[in-house]
């Protein structure tokens, strides 16, 4: 009888074990920044000043998600539009608006790191700038009213 007790004790204790064990496993893997990115602020409008560009969050064509798309007017003129995609560990990709994401050897126009905020979006740490030749080491997008 004793020793029904003991493994029961220890039965217990490896089930409570493995109960954290998983929910400390699963919590770890949820998306922090759900919520947070500007792609969860539907409908709104974002500018940034230094790079004279600008993006919209708007209703996807294809499904109800919505999405990043804007356009950067270049100093000489040119007008680059872009979408912007958003990875669970803070990510961020800048694609020209006719890139394919999906194609055999295609790359984003630039991959960078953000930090998000409900009225500002902050990017840091651009690598493979095609688009501004590694002019910025930090972007500011700032939520505007219009």
């Amino acid at each position: 009888m004793k020793k029904i007790r003991i493994l029961a004790i220890i039965l217990i204790f490896l089930i409570v074990s493995l109960a954290v064990f998983l929910a400390l496993r699963f919590h770890g893997s949820a998306d922090e920044y759900s919520g947070k990115r500007p792609c969860d602020y539907p409908n709104t409008h974002w500018v940034s000043k230094e790079t004279s560009s600008y993006f919209d969050v708007v209703k996807s064509d294809k499904s109800d998600n919505y999405q990043c798309k804007g356009k950067i007017v270049k100093h000489n003129g040119e007008i680059i539009e872009f979408r912007l995609l958003f990875d669970t560990d803070g990510g961020v990709e800048f694609w020209k608006d006719n890139s394919k994401r999906l194609l055999k050897g295609n790359v984003p126009s630039f991959l960078t790191f953000a930090q998000f905020y409900s009225d500002k979006l902050i990017i840091t740490n651009i690598t493979e700038d095609k688009i501004f030749n590694n002019k910025y080491d930090r972007i500011l997008f700032k939520k505007s009213n219009n």
